[in-house]
């Protein structure tokens, strides 16, 4: 396969599984290879994700089946059991048919007593980010627009009034579920925490290629003191790479890992819609903090279409869309039902400034490559900017009032955003648009508001 100049081993997925691309024809004769035992389908879902079946089956059981009629259950469909010590059993078919594990699968499904049961599916995160190809606060036209490019004044977060209240607090920390970021960069490394790299398995997550994961982590907690600043500033950051392909459980595994390493959760970024993966989130979402419950935020997508994407789309997590500096929703901005409220990103005359990979893998190679400009092609942007933004907003709501509940957080932040573009949006009665959403965030009401919360209750 090595050495084929028609077909090309992905060397971007973990090491003990092959993922085969190239000619049709040729990846057809791959199964009549003398060392490959069986081969296993790829698949495209309705949102364009790529994923890939493994030998492995996911399966939760009821609780009022036993352990013999779990087993029995394996045995009669010819899987061997890997692992039971979660409550969602790994198993493995050894039907050689390249559907057999989506299949078995559907089958398993089907029994009574079997909450559900999905292939363990090889997928990498598609990220939600609008790139081009292609001093600093005065750039930062999301936290104060002045009009910067001919944008509107005011089409901003409110973060110098919020910013009257509070910085963040050290005691706040962001998990950045992306693709790693550069632990060493001057504007971050006094806020990083100790992350996780699901991609070598190691701690830090610092090893990256790719510049997504620091963009991000610049919007949340940068520190300003070498260019630009983030919307919490004094809050923490914890690194969490998963930029390559795994296997359905294993992303479930990262939010498990998240949930016990942060306060928040931000990704911006989306995959297939799996079982396995919302019982993690929703495990987040009510087990986390101690109880309170985590804040998840979700990008929900760039293709302009008028539904979200998942994980956006559970009504477990917080959808982002993108605002402009116009203060109109970014027409690649997907919408609809499930999406809370949108963000300043790109989409207008400026994108966003944040902090870059240093060197040629940034989206601003050196010597000013420390930074991505708002201003030219290397600006950041898409729901992957705004998601950042919105779970910087929640930090320093935690940070005046570390006792609210997840559904608190959510709560106040739909209450205090501005109604922009009432004109096209619609908004009803609640106050929401299928648009908007309940509108653009205003950290500095959501500040006050969860600070009133809680001088109230002393």
């Amino acid at each position: 396969l090595a050495r084929s100049s028609r077909l090309a081993i992905d060397t971007t997925v973990p090491q003990h599984y092959l993922v085969v691309r190239g000619d049709p024809n040729k990846l057809e004769d791959l199964c009549h290879y003398q060392d490959i035992q069986c081969t296993r389908s790829a698949f495209l879902d309705a949102d364009g994700h790529e994923l890939f079946l493994t030998d492995e089956i996911l399966v939760r059981f009821a609780d009022s089946l036993d352990h013999d009629a779990r087993h029995n259950l394996c045995r009669n469909l010819n899987c061997d059991i890997v692992d039971t010590s979660r409550p969602i059993w790994r198993i493995r078919t050894a039907d050689p048919h390249e559907d057999a594990p989506l299949d078995t699968a559907n089958k398993l499904a089907e029994e009574r007593g079997v909450d559900f049961a999905e292939p363990n599916a090889l997928q990498a995160a598609t990220y939600a980010t609008t790139l081009q190809l292609g001093d600093l606060f005065s750039n930062q036209w999301h936290l104060h627009n002045t009009g910067q490019a001919g944008g509107k004044t005011g089409a901003d977060v409110r973060a110098l009034e919020a910013w009257k209240i509070t910085k963040g607090s050290p005691n706040i920390r962001v998990v950045v579920h992306d693709s790693g970021f550069d632990i060493n960069h001057p504007a971050l490394i006094a806020n990083i925490d100790p992350g996780k790299d699901f991609d070598d398995y190691g701690s830090g997550a610092g090893h990256v290629f790719k510049p997504h994961g620091t963009a991000c982590a610049g919007i949340i907690a940068a520190v300003g003191n070498d260019g630009v600043t983030g919307i919490a500033p004094g809050c923490r950051i914890v690194p969490l790479r998963a930029a390559s392909a795994h296997t359905w459980d294993v992303w479930a595994q990262t939010f498990d890992w998240a949930a016990a390493h942060g306060d928040i959760i931000s990704c911006s970024w989306s995959l297939s819609r799996n079982s396995t993966l919302t019982a993690a989130i929703r495990r987040a979402v009510s087990q986390g903090r101690h109880g309170k419950g985590m804040p998840i935020f979700c990008a929900t997508g760039n293709n302009g279409h008028s539904h979200i994407r998942y994980p956006a789309s559970l009504p477990d997590t917080i959808a982002v869309g993108a605002s402009t500096n116009e203060d109109v929703r970014a027409r690649y901005s997907q919408y609809g039902e499930g999406i809370d409220f949108v963000a300043p990103s790109s989409g207008g005359t400026l994108r966003i400034e944040t902090t870059d990979i240093r060197g040629q893998s940034g989206y601003k190679p050196q010597p000013d490559g420390n930074y991505c400009k708002a201003a030219d092609g290397s600006g950041f942007g898409g729901t992957s900017a705004a998601t950042p933004l919105a779970a910087g907003v929640a930090a320093l709501m935690l940070s005046v009032n570390p006792h609210l509940t997840m559904e608190q957080v959510r709560a106040i932040m739909h209450s205090m955003c501005d109604k922009i573009d009432p004109a096209n949006a619609h908004y009803d009665n609640r106050g929401w648009s299928n648009p908007y959403g309940y509108g653009r965030i205003n950290a500095a009401a959501s500040v006050q508001r969860a600070r009133s919360l809680r001088m109230n209750a002393s």
